[in-house]
């Protein structure tokens, strides 16, 4: 069998390279964190259409039973709505005097001078 060696390699600027790890894994922890709160409230968004669902569900229900309650009318049978014309009556005219023949005369003669 093949014996197993340890390669030792130099790393230049170890510092920045561990400082780019640690930010690079505070990072991922601030990602998995964000992730985690998103799952929370799409866990509660779930759960409130639900509960709508729920609520559209029970108004359904609550109109079909309102409508089984209605009188159950034919459409056939259905009655028709009756529609009332107004009848115009002419007024009867007065047989005229013959005062008011001279009061019409007048009126026309003031008319005519106010036209001046």
């Amino acid at each position: 069998m093949m014996e197993e060696k340890n390669i030792y390699v130099e790393i230049e600027a170890s510092n920045f390279l561990r400082r780019d790890i640690l930010e690079d894994a505070a990072e991922s922890l601030l990602l998995l964190k964000e992730l985690e709160e998103n799952t929370g409230l799409f866990e509660h968004e779930e759960l409130l259409y639900k509960k709508f669902k729920g609520k559209i569900n029970s108004i359904k229900s609550s109109i079909s039973k309102f409508e089984n309650v209605l009188p159950k009318i034919n459409k056939e049978e259905e009655p028709k709505p009756e529609i009332k014309k107004k009848i115009m009556v002419k007024k009867s005219e007065k047989p005229k005097t013959e005062i008011d023949l001279l009061k019409n005369e007048i009126d026309d003669i003031e008319r005519k001078l106010k036209d001046l």
